[in-house]
This record gives structure tokens, sequence and C-alpha cells, in this order.
């Protein structure tokens, strides 16, 4: 694989391929094709994932899906229900208990398709060498690999390195009845929506036929009487 060029910091690029991750799950079925924003949605989830691993955009087409003849359009389609069902069940695992099974699976079955070449340092010298050579492969079994792969070592870092599950997965899914949308949690303990579209519409949810009858009546009094009063501007000030 190529050599990386200049990346942001680690905390900030990991926060980017989240985002890119939720743009590319929040993108809608629809029949008849896949449209530029989406193929661009998935496209830049793929590279940043590529980017964390070691390679470069070109390596892209070296995945041998995209070798074997299948366009991204169609990996766009295959792979979203997957990656969606992952996010879900990162952005609550303990409410999302039932999708741990068959997203852990996923996961396992893809990040494994990216193989590390490790081979001894015949030259090593301490303090200024590394005793093993780690060398990514020149291709991935699939565009979903890096991804995957990315995936499990942000759990890692909460099952292993014991940092916070909102600090390393910052994914929440709007908590709106049929929104079903993925967005990033700024802080911890705050956003349980995608949008404050979502959160005043959660709100009004939850009001009855008649607290909703009886703030229209309010809101239809408010307005009416606003009316009857005339506007009155103030006197400017005669000179001398």
């Amino acid at each position: 694989m190529a050599k990386l060029a200049k990346l942001p910091p680690r905390k900030l690029w990991s926060r980017q391929i989240w985002e890119s991750l939720a743009r590319y799950a929040n993108a809608p079925n629809v029949r008849g094709g896949v449209s530029a924003e989406k193929l661009g949605n998935f496209k830049t989830a793929l590279t940043r994932c590529m980017d964390w691993i070691g390679g470069v955009d070109e390596d892209l087409e070296e995945c041998r899906d995209i070798k074997a003849g299948t366009s991204l359009n169609d990996l766009e389609g295959r792979y979203r229900a997957d990656i969606r069902r992952v996010l879900t069940w990162l952005s609550a695992p303990d409410r999302y208990s039932e999708l741990a099974a068959r997203a852990s699976q996923f996961l396992s079955i893809y990040a494994a398709r990216v193989r590390m070449n490790i081979s001894a340092n015949g030259g090593y010298k301490a303090d200024a060498d590394d005793p093993l050579i780690l060398a990514w492969p020149n291709s991935c079994e699939s565009v979903m690999a890096p991804v995957c792969k990315f995936i499990l070592e942000q759990i890692e870092r909460h099952d292993i390195g014991e940092e916070a599950l909102s600090d390393v997965i910052p994914i929440g899914l709007c908590g709106r009845s049929g929104c079903g949308r993925f967005f990033l949690i700024e802080r911890a303990g705050r956003g349980r929506f995608c949008s404050d579209k979502c959160r005043a519409g959660a709100y009004q949810d939850k009001l009855t036929k008649e607290q909703k009858a009886a703030r229209m009546r309010k809101y239809r009094a408010t307005i009416k009487e606003l009316r009857r009063k005339p506007i009155r501007f103030p006197k400017k000030e005669s000179r001398k």
C-alpha cells in the first residue's frame, strides 16, 4: 500500500470516520439506482477507513470484490443494512442486545479479511528500529474489511483500554419514534435526537389529542389578541 499523507490527530480522525459511517447508514433505500450523494457518502466512509489501516484511496480499487466486477453502486446497497445493525447495537449495547450476535459476526468475518504481513527486522538497531516489520497486504478481500477493522479497534479501546464507550463510539440513534437516523454525540449524557425538529416532534408525540387541541387553541388565541392590538411606534422627538 502507498505511503500515508499527513492525517489529522487520531481522536479527530476517528470522529470523522464515525460521521462518514453515520451519513452512509442514514441514506434512504430508493429504487432505481444510487444517487451521486449516496455514492459519495459511501466512498468517503470507505476511503477514511482505508486510510485508518494504512492504505490510500487507490487501494479501494484493489479490493477483491471490486476487482471481481462488483460496482460501488451495488456494494453501497449490499452492506448498508449490516452497518445500520452494527451502529444501532453500538449506540446502546444494553438496549439493543438482541442485535449483538449478528453485528459481532459481521464485524469478525469482514475484519478478518485484512491480513497483516509480519516479518523479522534483520537490520534491527536498538532505539532506532522496530524488531518486527508490519506491512498490510496489497489488497483486501472486501471494501468492508477496513470499515470493520476500524470499528473493532474502537470496541477494543473500550473493552481492553477501558476508555468510555461514548468517547470511542460517539454514535447516537435518534430517540424520536420512526426517525431512525444516526448522529454524532458531542458530550456524554447529552443528545437524544438527530435534530431540533425531531426533539420538538418527540415532545409533540407524547401529548394526548386533548393536550394538542389545548395548545392549538392557546396559539390561535394569542395570534388573535396580537392582531387586535395596534402596533405603536415611539414618536420621534422634534428637533428645535
